[in-house]
Order: C-alpha cells, then structure tokens, then sequence
C-alpha cells in the first residue's frame, strides 16, 4: 500500500502568495517512514513534499514553503507570556492566527490552545503524524498513520485517515480510506485527494464524490497554479483549477521508469521542471520540451532564484540507527542546465537547504543549515560562522543549542539575545541532541519539552 505524502503547512504559518502543497515519505526497510523536516532538524517541522519543496520562490520575498523567510522575527529579548503543561508528550506544535496547535504523542490527539494559553478544543483522538495550519482556508488538517498489516491473501489494511477541522474544531471532511490521502484544501473550498489504488489526484467536495476530474501518475506535484505528473513514460502538466491537460511528452530516450513510485522525484518551479530516475532530467514548464539530461540521482529541492539542486540522499546505518552524510557538492541547475553546485554534505536532503532576502533586500540567498553558512544563488560561499543554526530568516538566524535559543542579524558575530531554559524535560535522544522543540510565527516562539509549552514574544 502507497502511503501518500503529508499535506501542507506545518511551518509557522501558511504562505501568504504561494499555494503549492508539501509533504515527503521515504522507504526504509520497505516501510513507509514520515520524514518531518525541520528548519535545523527538529524544530517547527517544515514538511516538504515528494521531489522536494514546494514551487519556486519569487515576488518580493522568498516565500516559498518550507522557508517562510519573511516572517517577522523576535530580535529583542522575548518574555514569556503563558505556559502549557500536558499529561500527554508533546510531539510538536504549529501556529495559528491566533491560537497555537500541540500534536501529542500516541492516540491522545491534539489539543488548540487560545492565545492566552488556554484549552480550546481537543480534536477526534487519533495517532496524529501532525496538524497543518491554513489560515486561508481557515482549516486545520490532520493526518494518521497506523500499523499495515497483511492477511492470508496479502491484501493489506492500516488505521490510517485525513480529517480536516475549521478554526471552531467542527470536522468538515473525513475520509479513513487506507489508499486516499488528502494533498490540500483549496480555495474554493474542494480538497485534491490522493488515491494510492488507483494512483490518481482527484477534485472532490467530499470523500464520497466522484470527484471534477481525475489525473493519474505514480508521482504528482504541484505549484500555485500546475499539476505535474510522471505517469509510465510520460510526464504532463494540467490546470489545477480545472485539470485540463496543458501539455503531455513521452520521456527522453534513456528513460527507466523506476519500478516503485518512491524511485520517482519530481519538483517544479515557474520555469523549470526536474525528473529525477537513473538519471535527472529538465523539462520546460511552459512548453513542455526536454531541455537537458545528466546522470546521477538524488532528492530534488528548490534553492535561490528559481533554481533546483539534486542532492544525493544519505546511507542509512543500520547499526548505529541514524542516517549518514552523503557527500557533496550538489549540483544546482536552472533551464540551461547546471548552473553552480551547493559545497557541503548532508544527511537530509529535504531540510538542507532555506532560503531568504538578507535584510529583506537584494537576491535570494541560500543558507546551508548543517554548515550555518551563506551562499549565492550559485553556490558561492559569502559567509559563515552561524553554529547550531536552527531557523534562517530574511532578517536573521535563529540558534538552539540544547536548551538554549538566541537570534542572531546577519553579518554579526554576536548574538542580539539568548534565552537558557532550565530544568528541562529533554527531548533529545541518539538523532536529536536538542533538548527543546521551537515553533515560530510572527513576532512570537512556542518552545516545547517533553510535556510544556511555552509561548514567548
């Protein structure tokens, strides 16, 4: 059985301009493992989905998902104005207009606290791999994964299901089918939905509707306005309003089609389409023509100025039980073909990478997470020396080391505050040497441990 990628949303707070949907599952050991990616590792769980981030960033900011650079930062010593304790653990939390969300461990749910830290509402309880905020749709979206089992005829089955809240904690969609998976809530209040079954994204109203038009591939991205699909040997774009087929090409010859849909990455920007299986391949995104191919193989992430870079993913070791560097540089291309290369190596392609305007100014920058450093839409280093970088933004970089989280503007060597909490229930283990989880939005920063919130601005 498929298991389908996350849906959108779960960094502080929905793009304000970009639509394009998130989420990423991996293989390992021939399980369907949830990879939530955080800006520094585990912090405020940037999702990103199958082939990479979402589309491209442009306009004035980098507001692209899974970076959310133009977020208004804490840059004088925050004060904290409520706290939360919980019975149950507390596995992450997301952030809402005017609330903040605490996904807890195990069958306990969620709960939505109001902005003086006060129970709201708790959701249906189930094993939640998380809750994703959209402030548009004024929704909160829920997803749960449960154990697959097999029976004597080999058909497999799993407690598994979507279920999307309004801001008032009334359920509006529910569907517990083990093969659909919601993509996304969109704007005029339908929901594209995944049918792993079938290997399809449809447009429904409800979990029993038929649905306005149906697109099959084995993997299918999207961006504010396309829908892109690898489907056998060919790949295609349609209208996401409508679903109508832009523009379909057989793959170059050479092509592979990988044996399993996991074996397929796909991402997309306003210019650019990248394929990567046995080899990577760009495509325009306007006409839909083959425009280069190169071997080797990776995860496919958007980087600064509309680019994408493939990077190779790391060797998981099995005797230690974490995940190895793979080891770079990583190629950087853009319609002409590779156009620079990101110097460092990493265990996690997915979350390697944010990007952001210094100073809300100039062009897009890429900042390398595991190095702390600063490089140019090419792959040129201009600066480094941000050590435990935990989340980059236009107007700085936000620093955890353990339990103790500062804020640092660029170009500075200094940190403009730090803040050491005490006493803390860790969360940390062999993977995760952080002792706190931080979640961030605008002007404020949920700090969590194993069983307190605490909300700062």
């Amino acid at each position: 059985m498929w298991i389908p990628p996350p849906p959108p949303g779960a960094y502080a707070g929905p793009p304000k301009k970009k639509r394009s949907k998130t989420g990423l599952w991996v293989a390992l050991g021939g399980l369907a493992v949830l990879v939530l990616i955080a800006g520094a590792g585990l912090g405020a769980f940037f999702l990103l989905r199958p082939g990479g981030s979402s589309s491209a960033a442009g306009g004035d900011t980098a507001e692209t998902p899974g970076t959310h650079s133009d977020m208004e930062a804490v840059t004088s010593e925050p004060t904290r104005k409520w706290s939360w304790k919980s019975s149950d653990e507390i596995r992450w939390t997301a952030d809402g207009p005017d609330f903040t969300v605490a996904v807890l461990e195990g069958e306990a749910g969620f709960v939505v606290l109001d902005d003086d830290g006060k129970e709201r509402w708790r959701a249906e309880r189930h094993n939640y791999s998380g809750a994703w905020v959209d402030e548009d749709a004024e929704r909160i979206q829920a997803s749960w994964y449960g154990p697959i089992s097999t029976d004597a005829n080999g058909e497999t089955t799993s407690d598994s299901g979507t279920i999307v809240y309004d801001f008032d904690g009334e359920i509006v969609f529910k569907d517990t089918d083990d093969d659909h998976f919601v993509e996304s809530v969109e704007e005029d209040g339908t929901y594209l939905v995944h049918d792993s079954e079938a290997k399809t994204l449809k447009k429904v109203s409800s979990p029993d509707d038929k649905g306005e038009w149906t697109i099959s591939g084995e993997n299918i991205t999207t961006t504010d306005d396309w829908i892109y699909a690898v489907h056998g040997d060919t790949l295609a774009r349609y209208s996401r309003e409508d679903g109508i087929l832009d523009w379909k090409i057989d793959m170059p010859a050479g092509w592979k089609g990988p044996k399993f849909w996991y074996d397929i990455k796909l991402d997309a920007n306003d210019d650019l389409v990248v394929v990567v299986g046995h080899a990577t391949y760009g495509f325009s995104a306007e006409k839909g023509e083959a425009l280069w191919n190169v071997p080797g193989e990776g995860a496919v992430t958007s980087t600064a100025g509309d680019r994408i870079a493939v990077i190779e993913d790391g060797r998981y070791d099995e005797a230690q039980g974490i995940t190895m560097p793979s080891n770079g540089p990583y190629p950087i291309f853009d319609e002409t073909g590779k156009v620079g290369e990101l110097p460092f190596s990493t265990a996690r392609p997915y979350g390697a990478v944010q990007m952001v305007k210094v100073d809300g100014k100039g062009d897009q920058l890429n900042f390398g997470i595991d190095e702390g450093a600063l490089y140019d839409a090419d792959g040129k280093l201009l600066e480094d020396g941000y050590g435990h970088a935990y989340q980059a933004l236009d107007a700085g970089v936000y620093l955890l080391d353990k339990a103790t989280l500062s804020f640092r503007t660029w170009h500075e060597e200094e940190d403009v505050w730090t803040l050491t909490l005490s006493g803390v229930d860790s969360i940390g283990d062999t993977i995760n040497h952080r002792d706190v989880s931080v979640g961030f939005g605008d002007g404020h920063l949920v700090v969590n441990d194993k069983h307190n919130l605490w909300f700062y601005e």
